[in-house]
């Protein structure tokens, strides 16, 4: 029985009791301080503090408090706040209305007052667990097989394969792991692969966090979280990613950007789970595994002192190298024909001649170049209605400092009507915004402020 309390992981199960009622406090106490770590408040007060600072995996919430408030009101903030825990409405009235309105607001199940209360919430509460264990293994399987594919690593090369059996090796552990390699190699694919490795992989958090490009304050706050009034535009309390991934794997990518400070803050976790949401006096406490990436060499940083070298011993308990595409050619026509099928569903080919061209590329962004590469060279050959890549395909997208509109010629002889001369000049604003953007359509469509779908029908008509 203890096996089942103890399945959201290896510490003991944390739950918070709202009850004002000394009486029906005291009778529920004694079972569930014998199986679990409890906390009990009397106040919503209370329990929004708790709330906000600490993680639990259940809470007990009674309907009728002091001074005419309704313990039920503080559901939907638990739910949005903690969505993963289960929480059972305690109440004493058995209304269909009242247990309606608790399962409205958001929880899990409920729990009417009675003399048999105390033997009757111990299971009560392993029902409502093992129904939000089971809803989460559904919802992560049904993510998992819907997007598999998207992060599965393609190819058989010696470093692939090296790297496939350090993922099965070292995903099932606690361990941290820190990723390096160059940008475009790969790297967030490779901690989705460790997290699906996991332990209780299909109710396991992945969250990720890029550490560039923010400052000290923002990235704080994205990562710790902060409390209404921290900062100027905090109007409310905040949770930071590093409680959404309690219990699982947090990714921060490009973490040789944090500043000193910060990594500091982050030393803190590591070395005890502790953390305080900006803004806040107590501390809160995580379990979490930390996947970092990073395309900068580390150890030069931390010679420059830019990097904390107490920070990078606790990183790298596990190093994860990625290998440069142009280091394993041989996986480029697999990569290439891969990404082709997702672009088309499997309905256009990749010549020799065009793969011949592939494998000589240098491919300074590596597989993600290569991707956005096939992509936009498959709308050109759906908009000819062609199922075969040709070289032409891949010769607007030549790098060109200034991205300026090659080939924008207007003839006025009389052949071509205005709306044909609009719309072929629309076409070639769209090819130099796609090479601007390194063959990346989405992104294209961003520069150019238009939906996706607009260049495809531009590329679809084009004569």
């Amino acid at each position: 029985m203890q096996a089942c309390y103890q399945v959201l992981g290896m510490r003991k199960t944390r739950v918070l009791l709202l009850e004002d009622n000394a009486i029906f406090g005291t009778i529920v106490k004694k079972p569930l301080e014998a199986v679990f770590d409890l906390k009990w408040v009397r106040t919503l007060e209370e329990t929004r503090e708790e709330l906000n600072s600490s993680h639990y995996d259940i809470f007990i919430i009674d309907r009728y408090l002091e001074n005419d408030k309704i313990g039920f009101d503080i559901i939907p903030e638990i739910r949005a706040k903690q969505p993963r825990s289960v929480i059972l409405a305690f109440t004493s009235d058995d209304s269909p209305v009242t247990i309606m309105d608790a399962l409205a607001k958001g929880a899990t199940d409920y729990l009417v007052k009675s003399h048999d209360t105390a033997t009757d919430i111990i299971p009560r509460i392993m029902v409502a667990q093992t129904r939000v264990i089971l809803e989460l293994e559904l919802k992560k399987a049904q993510q998992l097989v819907k997007s598999d594919s998207d992060f599965e690593i393609i190819g058989n090369s010696k470093s692939s394969r090296e790297l496939k059996e350090q993922i099965e090796l070292f995903g099932p552990t606690e361990v941290n792991v820190l990723i390096q390699g160059e940008t475009g190699t790969g790297k967030e694919l490779i901690a989705k692969q460790l997290n699906a490795h996991g332990k209780q992989s299909l109710i396991r958090p992945f969250i990720t966090q890029n550490c560039a490009n923010l400052s000290d304050q923002l990235f704080e706050s994205e990562l710790f979280g902060h409390k209404r009034g921290a900062f100027t535009g905090a109007v409310s309390d905040k949770i930071g990613k590093i409680e959404l991934a309690n219990d699982g794997d947090l990714f921060l990518d490009e973490i040789g950007d944090l500043s000193l400070s910060t990594q500091a803050k982050l030393l803190r976790v590591l070395e005890s789970g502790e953390y305080y949401r900006v803004g806040n006096t107590k501390p809160s406490f995580v379990k979490v595994r930390i996947i970092a990436a990073s395309h900068k060499n580390l150890e030069s940083l931390v010679d420059q002192k830019l990097f904390r070298e107490d920070l990078l011993f606790r990183l790298n308990s596990v190093v994860l190298h990625t290998t440069p595409l142009r280091e394993r050619t041989s996986e480029i026509p697999v990569l290439a024909q891969y990404f082709a099928d997702k672009e088309s569903n499997g309905l256009i080919h990749i010549p020799e001649k065009v793969m011949k061209y592939l494998k000589d590329e240098p491919w300074r962004g590596n597989a993600r170049e290569l991707k956005h590469k096939i992509q936009a060279a498959c709308i050109i050959a759906k908009s000819q209605n062609r199922l075969e890549l040709d070289l032409s395909d891949f010769s607007k997208f030549k790098r060109n400092p200034d991205y300026g509109v090659p080939g924008l010629r207007i003839k006025l002889d009389g052949d071509d009507s205005l709306s044909e001369i609009i719309h072929r000049t629309k076409s070639l604003v769209i090819d130099a915004a796609i090479m601007k953007c390194n063959g990346d359509t989405k992104k294209a469509a961003d520069l150019l402020k238009v939906h996706r779908s607009t260049i495809y029908e531009v590329k679809s008509n084009v004569r």
